[in-house]
C-alpha cells in the first residue's frame, strides 16, 4: 500500500476474501462485477537476442489482445510467460501477482484500457484474498503503466 501512498493514490483495503477458487467466485464474493477485478498477467516479449517481459492489467472479463500487444511491442511474438518465469520475475505465484511491489523494479506495465472507466477496481495485493480498491481512473498513475487497447472481449 505504500507505493499507492507514495502515488497519490486514494485507496481502500477491502475485506479479506476466503475460499474464492476462480475469479468469478471472487468477484462474487466481493460484491464486484468480473470486469472491476484486475487481473496481472506476465507477457513474455520474443526478441532477437533475448526475452523481455512487461506486466498486463487486464479487466476479470477480458483476455490479452495478443495481435494488439505485438503491434505494440513491435515484436513477431507475445505470449503470456509460463509459470516459473512468472515466479522468477516477479516474485508472485500465478494468481497472486501485482504491480505494486515486483521483483523486477523496471518492468513495463500496461493497462487494459477498459478499468479506466470503471469507478472502482480491485487489485490484488499479492496476498491471497487480499486486495485495494480505488477508481479505475487512477489505474495509471497507480501502476506507473500506460493504458491503451490491449485486451478484447473473451469471446473474440
Amino acid at each position: 500500500m505504500a507505493a499507492l501512498r507514495e502515488r497519490g493514490v486514494r485507496f481502500t483495503i477491502a475485506p479479506v476474501v476466503e475460499g474464492a477458487r476462480d475469479l468469478p467466485a471472487f468477484a462474487e464474493r466481493s460484491g464486484l462485477s468480473e470486469r472491476q477485478v484486475i487481473k496481472s498477467l506476465l507477457l513474455s516479449i520474443d526478441r532477437k537476442d533475448a526475452a523481455e517481459y512487461a506486466l498486463l492489467a487486464v479487466a476479470g472479463d477480458r483476455s490479452a489482445d495478443f495481435a494488439a500487444l505485438r503491434r505494440h511491442f513491435g515484436s513477431r511474438s507475445v505470449r503470456l510467460a509460463d509459470p516459473e518465469t512468472v515466479l522468477a520475475v516477479t516474485g508472485y505465484r500465478i494468481g497472486t501477482v501485482t504491480p505494486l511491489a515486483l521483483r523486477t523494479s523496471n518492468l513495463p506495465v500496461l493497462i487494459d484500457d477498459a478499468l479506466l472507466k470503471e469507478s472502482l477496481v480491485s487489485l490484488g495485493t499479492g496476498v491471497p484474498g487480499r486486495h485495494v480498491r480505488f477508481a479505475g481512473a487512477d489505474l495509471p498513475a497507480a501502476l506507473r503503466g500506460v493504458a491503451g487497447p490491449f485486451a478484447k472481449c473473451r469471446d473474440q
